[in-house]
């Protein structure tokens, strides 16, 4: 039987500190390549993406057949014609990640001063911080209803006791994160231990 590698691969232009990518290709020889325009280029929501593989890889006909019939069985949204021509002339286009990096250190920066448990992030435009409270949900609602941060819990994605927040706004928003996120903390450093 052959055993294939999925290689998930939406925020390879987004990494920082000098991290490297792995060429998938030159370790294995049945890779199965995706990844997202809407992540790589910054087009959060576009849901744009593929999936690629080596034209010599065994089984290649029977795994693209595989996978349109899986897009039109289980009805998942193409992008829009006119998405799918701009993107096909785009092949040269890379994000400026430097602007990313500079939100997620001062994302990073709020976070530490307002005494919040994380680990750098060195890639995409997400930080998944320690929840203070056991249950990320009953903080995420905390969050949102007493101090109208909007920020989603961990478990959702395989992280629970930890909160998810995103970087990819602007930095006046991130900015505006710095009283409220103190306050949020200090609020349950005095009324939860």
């Amino acid at each position: 039987s052959n055993i294939y590698m999925l290689f998930d691969a939406p925020y390879t232009q987004l990494t920082y500190d000098n991290i490297k990518n792995v060429d998938p290709f030159k370790s294995y020889h049945r890779v199965i390549y995706a990844s997202s325009f809407s992540k790589d280029l910054g087009l959060a929501g576009e849901r744009i993406g593929f999936i690629a593989l080596d034209k010599d890889t065994p089984g290649h006909d029977l795994l693209i057949s595989a996978f349109t019939f899986s897009n039109r069985i289980l009805g998942f949204v193409n992008a829009p014609a006119l998405m799918q021509h701009v993107l096909a002339n785009t092949d040269k286009l890379i994000i400026q990640k430097d602007a990313y990096k500079k939100h997620r250190d001062l994302t990073m920066n709020i976070l530490e001063e307002a005494d919040f448990d994380f680990k750098k992030t060195q890639g995409g435009f997400f930080i998944f911080p320690k929840s203070p409270l056991e249950d990320d949900l009953e903080f995420c609602n905390l969050a949102a209803e007493k101090f109208n941060i909007l920020i989603v819990p961990g478990k959702g994605f395989g992280c629970p006791g930890y909160f998810r927040m995103s970087f990819s706004v602007k930095l006046e928003t991130i900015e505006a994160a710095r009283v409220p996120l103190k306050a949020l903390k200090n609020y349950i450093d005095m009324n939860y231990y």
